[in-house]
């Protein structure tokens, strides 16, 4: 993971993504643009794939504020783009507290610019700059206890962040300090890049880009279904389970349809509730 230090020699993850999804300029630089197009060379299904994991956040936010949860921990948020989850949950439900954690500088500038401008009695928006790695850097924050609640459920979320942490080995004690901290009844949710696909092709183009991030503040670790399962093991499952992105699909039209099709299965993705 990169540090807080703003760095504008090398591209970062968070504004990468926020080009991929088609951000305003003034929210990445020529060099996260360029990184960006150059991943899509080497695999053109990157920016559907930035696509696919935005539309299943929401899936998942909605699917979260449906069940009665209103407090949200966004982890590795990046840049406030549209789908956010504090718009998802207010056009949902009305009201809902939000915190969103990253630690690059631009992106947690542009995150307190939205926290103003959404700010109000229904909706309360925190955000941090901060390591996911540090989990009680985050959950001791003065900021963060005066917004959530931790007697009540909380949906922790982990977009497309995980595979920037390095040792996989590292990750079931770090999830397992979040869900120390909240409620039977929360959830966790993550997706994360994989190559675990029967197109070869598609397999070999995605290992060469993870390589290619390297050369970011943001190396990337593809990884197998199993060691997902593995970290979602404390967990019990929701439909459909560790599963691609396009499992959650209802049905109903949706704009990223083609994506999904295309580059549904180089992702996968799960969510948990916390029972115990």
């Amino acid at each position: 993971m990169a540090n807080t230090e703003l760095d504008l020699d090398r591209p970062s993850a968070a504004r990468i993504y926020d080009y991929l999804l088609r951000g305003p300029s003034e929210m990445n630089y020529e060099i996260d643009r360029q990184f960006a197009d150059d991943s899509v060379k080497k695999l053109p299904l990157v920016r559907d794939l930035a696509r696919v994991n935005r539309w299943w956040m929401g899936q998942v936010v909605a699917q979260a504020a449906d069940a009665g949860i209103r407090q949200f921990l966004d982890l590795g948020s990046g840049l406030p783009a549209a789908g956010a989850v504090h718009e998802i949950v207010a056009g949902r439900v009305g009201r809902a507290r939000v915190v969103y954690v990253d630690n690059e500088p631009v992106a947690h500038a542009w995150l307190q610019l939205a926290a103003a401008e959404a700010d109000g009695d229904d909706l309360g928006i925190v955000a941090l700059q901060a390591d996911l790695i540090e989990p009680d850097t985050i959950l001791y924050h003065p900021d963060v206890r005066d917004l959530l609640d931790f007697d009540e459920p909380v949906c922790v979320l982990l977009a497309s962040v995980l595979h920037f942490v390095p040792d996989a080995e590292d990750i079931p004690a770090l999830l397992d300090r979040y869900l120390t901290a909240v409620p039977p009844g929360s959830w966790l949710a993550l997706s994360h890049g994989t190559d675990e696909t029967s197109d070869a092709e598609a397999a070999a183009k995605v290992r060469a880009v993870a390589e290619f991030y390297r050369n970011s503040q943001n190396p990337v670790q593809l990884r197998d279904r199993d060691t997902i399962v593995s970290w979602m093991s404390p967990l019990q499952l929701l439909p459909p389970g560790v599963d691609v992105p396009v499992a959650w699909h209802t049905g109903e039209p949706t704009a990223v349809e083609d994506e999904l099709r295309r580059a549904g299965h180089l992702m996968w993705c799960a969510v948990g509730e916390k029972h115990v």
